[in-house]
């Protein structure tokens, strides 16, 4: 199947509207399934609030996010993948590695030291 761009654009903008208010919390560990498989022995190690409107405007099948705040390491580790999650902080939406999809400026968190937000990379592809 091939999407046109008009189609992402509108599945874009769904999902950065169910963000709004949502966290970006970041894991090491093993990367689950998918964002419905609960996690494992996985050590939450930061996690960021998202604002509202969480992401900006959709172009071109990419959607950029809004500016957040850094946050304070949870415990010691090296995230392997973060997950997004709505405003409730349950319902997960989308998990992404680490090191493709979200870039850290620094590749290790420590307990109670700031964690500079990351680079994130939401473009639909055109084949979903």
């Amino acid at each position: 199947m091939r999407t046109s761009v008009a189609v992402r654009n509108a599945n874009l903008q769904q999902d950065g509207d169910r963000l709004n208010d949502g966290f970006l919390r970041l894991y090491d560990g093993t990367i689950p399934l998918d964002p419905d498989t609960a996690l494992g022995a996985n050590t939450l190690l930061v996690e960021f609030a998202l604002g509202n409107p969480a992401m900006g405007v959709v172009s071109g099948g990419s959607r950029p996010f809004s500016p957040f705040a850094s946050a304070n390491g949870l415990a010691n580790g090296t995230p392997t993948f973060g997950r997004f999650f709505q405003s409730d902080g349950t319902t997960a939406e989308e998990d992404m590695t680490v090191g493709t999809e979200l870039i850290l400026a620094d590749p290790v968190v420590v307990l109670g030291n700031p964690v500079a937000v990351p680079t994130i990379s939401w473009t639909q592809a055109v084949g979903t």
